[in-house]
């Protein structure tokens, strides 16, 4: 999938560089340890394709020979993954949480009559294009994106850096699909398109419009449009105050949810049990970098 790809990952090299090890089927970030001349690896936000369980212990190794002392890879939802397989000396495979689909097999939910009337209001006061300007999408996602940041709290992988759009929506399977009323832009998404299925990467909403439903506009769309290929993902509730209103927002269009997972590894057991020190049983992976942990003594 286009998230594996060590150049879709190069647009997020404000975590830091891309590497792709020979025994994992997708790409990953080396991260500098704060504090020390060691990195670990985060898999691609927001997931990827799993590893084959009987080859992780060769992609582990070689990460160990590459130095890195764990692994954080998020799982692509729908992959039909068992968390028992991935169960090992220091591995492990849990929920991160549910990511809302429109599954064309289930058929379209019902709407309600709320969403009735702001499909309807989106209808009159913006048309969908698929097709905009290269620059003209990416300008506004930057725009529309900072003012998101501006009242979100938001993670080091959410936060993307000026320029990140441009050279996302350069990378073929990338689209913007805009809400637009002459040259105004009011709603944005960003989707990842492969041949059977589609990932809504991004959603970007001008404040100023909002009251003219043009994410509505969009999503019926998307539901009566885009579904006919195979499942739209729609990523799952984001942390924050937002977060719920999002996760009514999505479910309005979904038919259903699907897990994404989170696979953990610890490449280097004795320098990450000195680095994470007393937040080794914290539960939070990489303890080290818990927020408010202090990282140990790195080793001599």
């Amino acid at each position: 999938m286009i998230f594996d790809e060590v150049a879709y990952l190069q647009t997020l090299s404000h975590i830091g560089p891309a590497w792709r090890p020979t025994a994992l089927p997708h790409a990953v970030l080396l991260r500098d340890i704060p504090g020390t001349a060691l990195r670990d690896v985060l898999g691609p936000w927001p997931y990827a394709t799993a590893p084959d369980p009987a080859g992780l212990p060769a992609a582990l190794a070689e990460m160990r020979a590459a130095g890195v002392v764990s692994f954080t890879g998020m799982v692509r939802p729908g992959a039909g993954t068992d968390p028992a397989d991935y169960a090992g000396e220091g591995t492990r495979m849990a929920l991160l949480k549910p990511h809302f689909v429109i599954d064309p097999a289930a058929g379209p939910p019902a709407p309600s009559a709320r969403t009735r009337r702001n499909v309807a209001l989106g209808a009159r006061h913006w048309s969908i294009d698929e097709a905009p300007d290269r620059a003209e999408a990416a300008g506004t996602a930057d725009r529309l994106h900072r003012a998101l940041q501006a009242r979100r709290r938001m993670s080091a992988m959410t936060r993307m850096p000026p320029g990140h759009f441009a050279a996302l929506l350069a990378i073929p399977g990338i689209h913007a699909l805009v809400a637009r009323a002459g040259t105004a832009i009011g709603a944005m998404i960003i989707a990842a398109r492969e041949a059977e299925e589609t990932h809504l990467l991004h959603f970007l909403v001008d404040e100023d419009a909002i009251a003219t439903c043009p994410s509505y506009a969009l999503m019926a769309h998307i539901g009566e449009s885009w579904r006919h290929r195979g499942p739209v993902y729609m990523g799952g509730t984001p942390d924050g105050p937002d977060g719920p209103g999002v996760a009514r927002f999505k479910a309005r269009w979904a038919s259903g949810t699907r897990p994404t997972f989170l696979l953990t590894a610890i490449v280097q057991d004795d320098i990450y049990r000195r680095l994470a020190g007393d937040d080794g049983d914290s539960g939070y992976f990489p303890a080290y970098r818990r927020p408010g942990a202090t990282i140990g003594a790195p080793p001599p």
